[in-house]
């Protein structure tokens, strides 16, 4: 959703030339500060007197991101005209296979998507099909480790 002085615009936009524009890919150190930022604007929302609109990942503990309304009474998920919360979320459910995880159980243990891990097997040596969230330190380490040899072989 697009708002202008608050009127939805969305409709008035042309959504994928403007998402032509964005970068096929981002620095790591960009994308840190992106999440910075979106993290901040969600918490001046929530401590600010007046409803704002904007979009947060995984409001209300849903899969991807959402547009939201944040405001001192907490977040609520407001979706664009005619598109269900049910097919909000199969859309992100089917997005984040794009990113690589097959699905994300409740106590977060993400399943990576077969074809993507096969890449990282191929050119790193590295394979791991589910990773918990108490093994995620460990396994960022041995991917940079695999990534840093990977590195030094082709420079």
């Amino acid at each position: 959703m697009a708002f202008v002085k608050g009127e939805d615009v969305t409709a008035q936009l042309d959504l994928p030339a403007l998402f032509r524009t964005l970068p096929l890919t981002m620095e790591h150190e960009y994308t840190q500060l992106l999440t910075a930022a979106s993290a901040a604007a969600v918490v001046d929302a929530i401590t600010a007197k007046k409803p704002t609109i904007l979009h947060a990942p995984g409001p209300c503990g849903l899969p991807g991101g959402y547009p939201i309304r944040a405001c001192d009474d907490g977040v609520e998920v407001v979706l664009p005209p005619g598109v269900t919360l049910d097919a909000a979320i199969n859309l992100n459910r089917e997005a984040q296979k794009l990113n690589g995880s097959e699905r994300i159980d409740q106590d977060g243990t993400v399943y990576f998507v077969e074809q993507h891990m096969a890449i990282l097997k191929d050119l790193l040596g590295y394979e791991c099909r589910s990773m918990t969230l108490e093994e995620s330190e460990e396994r960022a380490q041995e991917l940079l480790a695999k990534y840093g040899a990977f590195a030094q072989r082709h420079t």
